[in-house]
Order: structure tokens, then sequence, then C-alpha cells
């Protein structure tokens, strides 16, 4: 498989590309990043560098036969305007989606969202709209070939913070807590490799389901065992 990663430096985005990394048939990995990365030795990666993803352009051939775009780019609404938010969230994930569609008509679109977006566009939060219009756009962009994920909390691997101040602080007391709840009890959090295998496996068999929470997101990572 050959796949596109948005946001492979977040804390999400890492998951991902190590349960990618660890994935035997993804033969491509194409990183598509804001800042020049660093520590990724893999022959199957790529890196494209582009600064402000409004102006991505997917023309170039080696985005096309994608079979997989994993969006897991974004940014906290926390202290931030709706033009900002919107700017992030709504424009550059159009921009992108657009653009590979073109380039490869065919490919899966998995989508990070969050717990609460609003497809009505009737919720008060500001975040749940935006996002809530984005899965609008992405169901009516890419018709059977669309997946978005809607977790809430997402336990890290212990190496991986998020870069979110706020949520690297909440991980550091929560994480520890969930994990030990887990060992005790044997209760499933949904982790990012759960995450990147569930995207993964989307990519692979398909979904019938286009709006998916944890336990969705937890079965799909689980249906299969990783090729």
């Amino acid at each position: 498989m050959k796949i596109v990663i948005v946001g492979s430096g977040g804390m999400v985005g890492q998951g991902v590309l190590r349960a990618s990394l660890a994935a035997k048939d993804v033969s491509e990995i194409i990183l598509l990043v804001r800042n020049e990365p660093e520590g990724v030795a893999d022959p199957r990666v790529r890196h494209i560098v582009n600064k402000d993803l409004l102006t991505f352009d997917a023309s170039d051939p080696l985005f096309s036969d994608v079979d997989g775009c994993f969006f897991c780019a974004g940014i906290s609404s926390s202290g931030v305007s709706e033009e900002v938010y919107r700017r992030v969230t709504y424009d550059m994930t159009l921009r992108v989606a657009e653009q590979l569609k073109a380039s490869s008509p065919q490919m899966k679109f998995i989508y990070v969202s969050g717990a609460g977006a609003d497809a009505s566009g009737k919720s008060s939060q500001m975040w749940a709209r935006v996002r809530g219009e984005v899965e609008n756009k992405l169901q009516a962009l890419f018709p059977g070939n669309v997946a978005i994920f809607r977790p809430a909390f997402i336990l890290p691997t212990p190496d991986v913070q998020s870069r979110t101040p706020a949520y690297r602080l909440l991980y550091t007391v929560i994480a520890p807590i969930m994990r030990l709840i887990s060992a005790v009890t044997g209760k499933r959090f949904l982790s990012i490799i759960d995450i990147g295998n569930a995207m993964l496996n989307i990519t692979r068999y398909g979904t019938d389901k286009v709006i998916m929470s944890k336990p969705d997101i937890v079965t799909c990572a689980d249906k299969h065992s990783a090729t």
C-alpha cells in the first residue's frame, strides 16, 4: 500500500506512523509536513515539506496511485479566533483532500475529527461546527471512500507527547492512571497505535461505517491481524 500521512509530528500522527512502519504491506509512506522532520530512517518513507498546506499541489506523479490518506493534523481551538481555527481545520484539510482526490481518485481518506463534532451546524461550540463542516465536505468529496474518527480520550505511548501544552499536562497526569486501570481491570483505552491500525485496515478492506467513535475504531483496529 502507498499512503500519505498528514500531521505525523503530532501525538496521534506519531502513532499512525509507527503502525504504518510496522505493517509489512505498506510499501511507501509519504509524510506531508510543514517542517523538516527528524528521526525517521526507513527506505519506505519520503518527506514532503510544505510550509503552508493551502498551497499544497498534488500534481507531482509521487501522489498518484495513493491507497490512503491519514489526516491527523489539527490545532486546539483554545485561545485562537474562529478565523485562524477555520483556516487550519477547514481550509487546509479541504485543500489537501481536493488535491489528493484529483491525483488518486480511488484512495481512502481517513480523517481524525473529535468527539462532539457537530455536522448539523447547530452546536454552540465553534470548534464542533467547523469540524462538522469538514466532515460533511469530506463525505461529499469521497463517497464510499471516507472514514471519520471521533475519538475522545486517546492514550499515547509512554514516549510520545502532545505538542499542545494543556494536553501535554493533562496526559502527564491522566495517562499513567489510565494504564494502571487497564492493567488491573483489563479495560481497553483507545491508543494512538489503535488509530493507526484502524486506518490501515480501512485502507485494506474498506468500512461500511463512516462516522466512527471509540468502540468502532477499536473494532476496526482488531478486525484483521496486521499484514
